[in-house]
């Protein structure tokens, strides 16, 4: 036998029958849970757990999880091409497979499900896509204003580019990707940084390092 869940509602597998003639709470409906309803593990335990998890658990995707982060993933190259905005590539797809592998290794399951390529859909639209929205849901790469997020983010992985190839170098501590963007102007560095590291594009080395991977030296 395994440990046993205590992630609440928050467990794909507790999805029921209720859901089925109505439409699933969302994520974020989900993570709203009064605090009164919280059991929140103590950290030893809670720590213990963690390791447990990343040394015995090695969920695989199910065929129904493979194709709901496949079809987004291609959703996402597909609408890429509207404009010449910031590349799609594998990474991303990469990206989606370990978040839903995070995602049932949390109740320590063998099998990524179909709920769990959900629910990391829709955490990686709110983090990434949330300002490209377009009225129906979808995701309009076409969609910029003058302030929106994924135009400073666009410009800080421009600057960043430059100063790498400038300077021959590719890793940047969070430090220095502060002061870059101050001196260009640009604000809100570190929502930026998270979701350029969600997206693959400056990939989070320890340390408070990043790698930018617009460019790469040997």
């Amino acid at each position: 036998g395994g440990v046993p869940s205590r992630a609440g509602s928050l467990a794909p597998g507790s999805r029921g029958t209720e859901y089925k003639s109505q439409a699933a709470p969302s994520l974020m409906q989900r993570l709203q849970m009064p605090n009164s309803q919280s059991d929140a593990l103590p950290s030893m335990l809670l720590r213990k757990y963690i390791a447990y998890a990343r040394k015995y658990c090695h969920p695989r995707l199910d065929s129904k999880a493979r194709k709901v982060l496949q079809d987004f993933y291609l959703s996402l190259r597909k609408r890429k091409h509207r404009m010449d905005l910031t590349p799609v590539t594998t990474r991303q797809l990469e990206a989606l497979v370990r978040l839903a592998e995070a995602r049932a290794k949390l109740e320590l399951r063998e099998v990524i499900t179909e709920a769990d390529a959900t629910d990391v859909v829709d955490l990686m639209k709110e983090s990434l896509v949330d300002t490209l929205s377009d009225d129906l849901g979808g995701i309009d790469f076409g969609r910029s204003s003058g302030n929106s997020r994924n135009k400073e983010s666009q410009r800080l992985v421009k600057v960043l580019t430059r100063e790498a190839e400038a300077a021959g170098n590719n890793i940047f501590a969070m430090s220095e990707i502060k002061s870059i963007a101050a001196a260009h102007g640009i604000k809100n560095v570190e929502d930026m940084v998270e979701s350029l590291n969600l997206s693959q594009m400056l990939l989070m080395k320890g340390g408070r390092k990043y790698e930018l991977q617009t460019t790469s030296f040997g």
